[in-house]
């Protein structure tokens, strides 16, 4: 009979982990994003708004103001800002919510950006020394900084 070791266990336990992730119909972040098309008008608004103040405070630098990839960070960089006002456009004309969510969380690696170099953002939009599960705010906020990313789409 084979010895078991802890790395042995471990691949197991996450090949079985990917194995049931494939299987299911929707991602997380499918999940996470499933409600962002049905708000109001105002609600959307609002969300807009807010998004566009998170992306001045965390993404301009970089990106730019008007999102484009020109931000006065962007010499510094190994590899250039994406524009993130062609983000439909590349996309077949389809705003790509899931990627983006993804890319701002964190858990998607961004080509050209290499792992990890753009922040990730999930962690950064919870709050410090806070004891408690902040999934959900931390939800609000991208779906905010995304709702305000599919605003600037260029047509």
């Amino acid at each position: 009979m084979r010895k078991r070791t802890k790395e042995g266990l471990e691949t197991i336990f996450l090949l079985g982990l990917a194995s049931l992730a494939a299987a299911l119909p929707f991602t997380q972040s499918s999940v996470r994003v499933a409600s962002w098309k049905q708000e109001s008008g105002t609600v959307r608004s609002d969300r807009i708004a807010r998004g566009e103040l998170a992306y001045r405070v965390h993404c301009a630098s970089c990106h730019g103001n008007g999102g484009q990839g020109n931000g006065a960070m962007a010499e510094q960089l190994k590899v250039a800002p994406a524009d993130l006002t062609r983000l439909a456009h590349d996309n077949q004309g389809v705003f790509p919510a899931e990627r983006v969510y993804s890319a701002i969380d964190g858990r998607r690696e961004v080509r050209g950006h290499g792992p990890n170099s753009m922040p990730v953002w999930g962690l950064t939009f919870q709050t410090a020394g806070r004891d408690s599960d902040q999934e959900k705010e931390v939800r609000e906020r991208i779906l905010d900084l995304m709702s305000y990313l599919e605003s600037i789409q260029a047509k």
